[in-house]
């Protein structure tokens, strides 16, 4: 598939949160892989993007204050921020998903958040219905989700219905 130009369909500038769940449950072996898959996505993000790189656990981190564009140094800190994760601590998926809801947003650009977990919430709220039901409510289309399993074994409910029901 092909554009028929340039000017049809324009790659529109959006913003993009890269999400690792780095809890106990994840397993070293497991985040190992994950990391290598964030390290290679950075190499995927456009010019007029701008980005960031959240892990959680019981909470969620950033690695910037805010959104970043494509720089050696933006790109090296995300590198050395991505290295550094660890698997540790209980998930708390529905939290972790809140938080991402206090992003600074610009009217007509797009969010888009790529979540990597098991989907096996094991703190706070933890009833699958009540996480996709509650985050969707609160989200209200704002940020597009896509989930990513990492194992046959993960919470495929969860992490599909999460998806399905915020523009994933």
């Amino acid at each position: 598939v092909e554009r028929a130009g340039q000017e049809l369909l324009p790659v529109r500038p959006k913003d993009i949160i890269l999400v690792q769940d780095s809890s106990a449950s994840m397993s070293e072996q497991r985040l190992y892989f994950c990391r290598e898959g964030l390290r290679r996505s950075l190499a995927h993000i456009g010019p007029a993007d701008r980005f960031n790189i959240a892990r959680f656990a019981d909470h969620t981190e950033t690695c910037f204050d805010g959104w970043v564009t494509k720089t050696p140094e933006t790109l090296e800190k995300a590198e050395a921020y991505i290295n550094a994760m660890k698997a540790e601590g209980y998930t708390d998926l529905f939290a972790s998903m809140q938080d991402l809801l206090k992003l600074e947003t610009i009217p007509g650009r797009p969010v888009v958040a790529f979540v990597i977990t098991d989907g096996l919430a094991n703190k706070g709220l933890t009833d699958n219905t009540a996480i996709i039901g509650e985050f969707s409510r609160h989200n209200k289309g704002q940020i597009s989700v896509f989930t990513m399993g990492t194992f046959p074994q993960a919470n495929r409910y969860l992490i599909d219905l999460l998806s399905y029901c915020n523009k994933g």
